[in-house]
């Protein structure tokens, strides 16, 4: 990977936390005396998923997903009962497909069940229907915060509550408060949105009053942008501040390490930091300790969820509940896009059961028959077995993922399902190089060129984000054949 951030001495770590005010922050140090639990606080953090629900199990880049996650915040919690652990906002995806609306119910009922503290829904929750919102907060196991946002129609808070007090095994009384920022919600977005998003400062200055007699120490949640998250670090009776709408570059860990050390900034006397967990890959942890109730040392890290933490058997369950439904899905809207061409077809006097399907695909034993060397490279690539890696997680029938295991998937005359085609599983020739039926029938030279472009349409930033498109070609290239 090109972007690197390894730590590799004390003096690096401590770098981190010298701030222009002047203030340091001491790092817990990897192999260092832990200090006491009773003096501790552990704040787990995660933002902008996006509806990314699972890690992506096709390539060795398998970081993220609930069901790891769910396995490393048991580990930290027998680390640290003194722990909360909180989503701060856009967890769900887009709107505007059924299956996303699957994931975004998965999404919340796996935060449930991980046990977060809090919910601070961002704009993706926020655009959503009102009995999606309504039924989010309403059943969910974890509380739904939000002070500044209310529906339009009636006034009414989108969360019951604008924020939630737990209190530590330690006795630490601690608040944390949900912010949105209404500048996320342009004047294109307002027409079909059915909350208001306030100015958050003065929501913010009105609750402060109320909260400091009943807790120790509070955090905001502000899924807002930068800056406007940064001034409101600088109120009085604010602890920490965490911005969970940020895009700064990913950091990722060095290659063998899952751990990023990342930066803290002090403003008064506030702790501000800028997520970097976005795209659910990883959980950030920032660890506190006390001297009373003064914060006196800080560590700030990104936590990537790999193949160091298994998936938790229970959402395992969610998992296979979820696939079973999108298999449900995806079969009723095929079996309505059939009903509705046969329609079409008898509306113009074709007879469908006498249609002839077009099949531009033949198949890698057609290509075998003049290509047998390239066929016998082909057959010892990971492509040949790309299907086998999502039967193996119930994942075969989700359009997500078979379009980048098959071949002609979403194509006229491709992959439909292993039912209806299983000639077209795996990522077999004609998924590089295109429909060869015709070219079978009457070869001719230069067909089936390919081009980095192509193969980057599966293997993308978001689950492929080490791909090396020189390096991966090599152990498949077949040109000379």
């Amino acid at each position: 990977m090109s972007f690197r951030y390894p730590w590799k001495s004390l003096w690096t770590a401590l770098g981190v936390a010298v701030f222009a005010a002047a203030i340091v922050f001491v790092g817990f140090v990897a192999g260092a005396a832990a200090p006491s639990n009773s003096s501790t606080l552990a704040i787990l953090y995660t933002n902008q998923a996006y509806g990314q629900i699972r890690s992506c199990n096709c390539t060795k880049f398998r970081y993220g997903g609930y069901g790891r996650e769910a396995t490393f915040v048991k580990k930290a919690r027998t680390e640290n009962a003194n722990l909360v652990i909180i989503e701060g906002g856009d967890a769900v995806g887009r709107d505007d497909t059924e299956q996303e609306r699957l994931k975004a119910n998965l999404a919340v009922n796996a935060i449930g069940a991980i046990g977060y503290s809090a919910f601070v829904p961002g704009e993706s929750e926020l655009g959503y229907d009102r009995k999606s919102l309504e039924g989010w907060t309403s059943s969910s196991k974890t509380p739904f915060i939000l002070a500044n946002a209310k529906f339009k129609d009636t006034g009414k808070p989108v969360c019951s509550r604008p924020y939630t007090i737990q209190k530590m095994p330690n006795g630490l009384r601690v608040a944390i408060v949900g912010i949105a920022g209404p500048e996320l919600f342009p004047e294109v977005m307002e027409a079909g949105l059915q909350v208001e998003v306030t100015d958050p400062e003065p929501a913010l200055k009105g609750l402060l009053p109320k909260i400091r007699p009943q807790a120790d120490f509070v955090i905001v949640m502000a899924h807002c942008e930068t800056e406007k998250a940064r001034a409101l670090a600088k109120l009085p009776g604010v602890d920490v501040v965490i911005c969970t709408h940020a895009f700064e570059k990913l950091k990722m860990p060095a290659k063998d390490e899952n751990i990023v050390e990342a930066t803290t900034e002090k403003i008064g006397k506030c702790i501000f930091v800028v997520s970097n967990s976005r795209t659910g890959w990883s959980v950030g942890r920032l660890d506190l300790e006390f001297d009373g109730k003064t914060v006196k040392t800080v560590r700030n890290r990104q936590c990537y969820l790999d193949r160091a933490y298994d998936e938790d058997p229970d959402l395992v369950k969610l998992y296979n509940e979820y696939n079973a439904k999108v298999v449900e899905v995806t079969a009723t809207q095929q079996n309505e896009l059939r009903a509705k061409f046969e329609a079409l077809l008898k509306e113009r006097g074709i007879d469908p059961s006498k249609r002839q399907r077009p099949k531009p695909y033949s198949g890698a034993t057609a290509c075998k028959t003049c290509h047998e060397e390239a066929y016998d490279t082909w057959t010892k690539t990971r492509h040949a077995t790309a299907f086998a890696s999502l039967q193996k997680t119930g994942q075969e029938s989700d359009p997500e993922c078979f379009t980048c295991h098959t071949t002609g998937a979403m194509q006229r005359g491709g992959f439909t399902s292993a039912k209806d085609t299983p000639e077209l599983t795996n990522v077999q020739c004609e998924a590089c190089h295109g429909g060869g039926a015709s070219h079978a029938a009457k070869p001719v030279a230069g067909f089936g060129a390919i081009s980095e472009d192509l193969c980057r349409g599966c293997h993308t930033e978001s689950y492929n984000p080490d791909f090396d498109y020189e390096q991966m070609l090599k152990p498949i290239s077949h040109k000379k054949q």
